[in-house]
């Protein structure tokens, strides 16, 4: 039994589920193995790429119910079956799309490119070399990640990926609303290349450790930053929490080495800002695990005031989180009983209505962008579907959403790791799915990129603006 909670996702962003146990058939094959353990020796480890791509290439003259048997079968380095069939049977159980597994054929056709991508872009570096020292061949537990890795990319569903213990965690870390890092907000120039420390947050590691604002990053665990790009270089800080890194800064010209354990560190994913003439300005940038408690908490602090007229919701970049997230923040804006949206599995469709006695009457404006996704812009469709049945005054302003209308579980594998895979697809209260399509805006306003203003922000207010003085 897996019990899932339900999610929509961007390609960045998916969410926590809790257990799995899986029964297999009786009638499972029994793989006869053409290598023993499939241990590689030194002598085949020099070809091992070239004698793998000729097995393949000959086929199989036998029929398997499972990939895991037609690699074990073409001699591919040892690794767990029992992981990579849960993997398997867990995408034949949920993913939306037929894999057509009951087709031996296309079981071997999905087993043939799960093989090459392996080959080609796991086993190989783009020069051609092997990218697993001997040792690294024989670990049975690194070639099971990078198995699982090529059959997830290979399974035709572009939402799909395998996480490691390591990326899992973080994950995790991430969509309940923390992160474990060492708490310092840093100023990149791409075009410099240079990260800068600009403050520190109070009570962390790099405070501990002796970081100050103006420090330079410059490496992070012996890892470079003339190595890698900025994006890359920055990943490296954050990890598990309870983890060691060490960050070199330059600082009046010397190079400083700190060690510091990396720490829980809460991210607000809701922010407010009170604006002239009782606009409400409420950034969400991320539905997470606690964006809903977040959201009901500013709404409150600004209602407080007793002198808002008007909202402005930014979900530009939002790229999505958790379903129940976004459900709970659009309930408290709707009257209870409304339809908010609808996920529909292979099996099964549920519809989710809107939970709260609270509700917001005054105009309100919405801004969206390309990376708006998920449940971004089902926000961003409730919003408009409502608007156009009568109940919200609102506008959507900014440009047209990334077009993401599927939704993702992640499963948990017991070691530690977990695979995402589309299960779904949520359909916003007028029933219409916008997968591949997005969500228009009212007012269409590309991002002026060279300007010293937010051009889009700016078009915000004086909508708003004109909506509250002509009630």
């Amino acid at each position: 039994m897996i019990m899932m909670k339900r999610i929509c996702l961007s390609k960045r962003a998916i969410a926590l589920i809790l257990a799995l146990t899986l029964l297999f058939s009786s009638s499972l094959s029994l793989t006869s193995c053409i290598f023993s353990g499939n241990t590689i020796s030194e002598e085949q480890y020099a070809s091992l790429a070239k004698d793998l791509s000729e097995r393949v290439d000959a086929g199989c003259d036998r029929k398997y119910s499972y990939v895991a048997d037609y690699l074990n079968y073409w001699g591919f380095p040892a690794f767990s079956k029992f992981k990579i069939m849960t993997i398997e049977s867990t995408y034949v159980t949920y993913l939306l799309d037929d894999l057509g597994y009951s087709d031996p054929d296309r079981l071997l056709a999905l087993a043939t490119k799960a093989a090459r991508y392996y080959i080609d872009n796991i086993l190989l570096t783009p020069e051609g070399e092997t990218a697993f020292t001997l040792d690294e061949i024989r670990n049975k537990m690194l070639q099971t990640d990078a198995i699982a890795t090529a059959y997830v990319k290979s399974v035709g569903d572009k939402y799909s990926n395998y996480l490691n213990v390591e990326m899992f965690a973080a994950l995790s870390d991430s969509l309940a609303g923390s992160f474990a890092g060492i708490g310092v907000s840093v100023d990149i120039d791409e075009e410099a290349k240079t990260i800068t420390v600009v403050d520190i947050v109070a009570g962390s590691a790099a405070e501990s450790a002796g970081i100050l604002p103006g420090d330079m990053l410059i490496k992070v665990d012996g890892k470079s930053l003339e190595d890698y790009d900025v994006e890359t270089f920055m990943g490296f800080i954050g990890g598990r929490i309870g983890t060691k890194v060490t960050v070199t800064v330059l600082r009046g010209g010397e190079e400083l080495v700190f060690t510091m354990k990396r720490i829980p560190l809460e991210v607000a994913s809701v922010g407010y800002v009170i604006l002239e003439g009782g606009i409400a300005y409420v950034a969400i940038a991320s539905f997470n695990d606690n964006t809903d408690e977040q959201f009901i908490d500013v709404i409150n602090q600004i209602e407080g005031t007793g002198a808002v007229r008007g909202y402005i919701f930014d979900v530009r970049s939002n790229t999505g989180g958790y379903v129940n997230a976004a459900v709970n923040v659009i309930s408290h804006i709707l009257p209870r009983g409304e339809k908010i949206v609808e996920e529909v599995t292979k099996t099964s469709s549920t519809w989710s209505y809107s939970n709260s006695d609270h509700v917001i009457d005054l105009p309100m404006v919405v801004l969206c962008n390309e990376m708006t996704a998920s449940a971004g812009e089902l926000f961003t469709a409730a919003i408009r579907d409502y608007r156009n049945d009568g109940l919200l005054n609102a506008r959507i302003i900014g440009v047209n959403t990334y077009t993401k209308g599927k939704m993702q579980n992640i499963i948990p594998l017991g070691d530690g790791s977990a695979i995402i895979l589309t299960t779904g697809k949520f359909n916003p209260p007028c029933g219409i799915n916008f997968d591949g399509v997005g969500i228009a805006p009212d007012i269409v306003i590309p991002f002026d990129a060279d300007g010293e203003t937010d051009n889009q922000m700016d078009a915000a207010i004086a909508e708003i603006t004109s909506m509250i003085n002509s009630k």
